[in-house]
């Protein structure tokens, strides 16, 4: 009977305690997401995305050796 009750007021000491979690902005969640569809080349030189412009989608292609992005329509 002692660990009984012994574990209960555990329980509950535990209990005071707890946080709440926040919960997740659901646009964010579930909202459109800013890059999609990321694709590394065979070589592994080049890396191409979709990424919005003014509102529309494009294929963006990334040279990873120098780091410039250029878009492709």
């Amino acid at each position: 009977m002692r660990i009984l009750i012994l574990s209960f007021l555990m329980m509950m000491a535990g209990m005071t305690y707890a946080q709440k979690t926040p919960l997740l902005d659901r646009d964010l969640f579930f909202g459109n997401p800013e890059i999609t569809g990321g694709q590394l080349s065979p070589d592994g030189k080049w890396i191409s995305f979709m990424k919005a412009h003014k509102g529309i989608m494009n294929v963006w292609v990334k040279n990873l050796m120098k780091l410039s992005t250029k878009q492709n329509h």
